[in-house]
């Protein structure tokens, strides 16, 4: 259990996180990097309601997330008959379970923990003054408080880390690919959500660490608990 535990896919995702948590945090960070997109905005949101960070990257990406995991389920219930799906029956089953654990193990988290928006903050045009995360975690305070950490948007990418792990399996060399392309979007849905104002960047960090935590130990929970024959001889660990 300990050298599971021990994993570099553990250690090294945390020791990062922690990193910069001590510049985001410890260092204020967090609230200089929103402060300098505020006053690049004209000490405004200015973007808040903009068709792209609105419509496009905030619903938009967030329906297609959706529709992305509406085609894993059909997919899923098709290898159960198409015999060209069933070697991949078990890594499926992974995907349709481990992505919807992240989404509201993320949505939970956001309406138990009491973290401001910086829109809703002094210093951005808000109410409430600003405090590090960390010392309000669990402040039991709950009047005109936000519930904006960890990120939700960026978890709708961030979840999919889950097919990295898939690829591993079974496509490796598509899978450091997959990392690539899910970290960027990622990116791009928490960028766009800090220009509106909604999240600072630790809130996305915390999503991404959370996201790919659950997505390695569902995996592990699955395929070292059950003997997938078909195709595991290319199977090449990551852990």
């Amino acid at each position: 259990m300990f050298k599971i535990i021990m994993s570099k896919a553990v250690i090294y995702p945390i020791s990062l996180y922690v990193f910069a948590m001590l510049l985001l945090q410890g260092l204020d960070w967090d609230h200089q990097i929103a402060s300098f997109w505020y006053q690049l905005e004209g000490n405004t949101w200015s973007l808040k309601q903009h068709w792209l960070t609105q419509a496009v990257l905030h619903k938009g990406g967030h329906d297609v997330a959706i529709a992305l995991y509406i085609i894993i389920i059909v997919i899923y219930v098709a290898s159960f008959r198409n015999d060209k799906l069933k070697p991949y029956h078990q890594g499926l089953k992974y995907l349709v379970i481990s992505l919807p654990i992240a989404t509201l193990t993320i949505s939970a988290l956001k309406q138990l923990i009491a973290v401001d928006c910086p829109w809703g903050l002094v210093d951005f045009g808000g109410q409430r003054h600003y405090e590090p995360w960390f010392r309000t975690l669990f402040s039991t305070v709950q009047e005109n408080v936000g519930h904006c950490f960890p990120s939700g948007h960026a978890s709708s990418a961030y979840t999919y880390f889950a097919l990295y792990f898939f690829c591993q399996y079974y496509f490796q060399r598509y899978a450091k690919s997959v990392l690539i392309a899910v970290i960027f979007i990622g990116v791009i849905f928490g960028f766009a959500q800090q220009l509106r104002g909604a999240h600072f960047l630790s809130h996305d960090l915390t999503s991404a660490l959370i996201c790919w935590l659950i997505s390695w130990g569902i995996w592990m929970f699955i395929f070292r608990s059950t003997k997938v024959a078909v195709i595991q001889p290319h199977c090449r660990t990551l852990l």
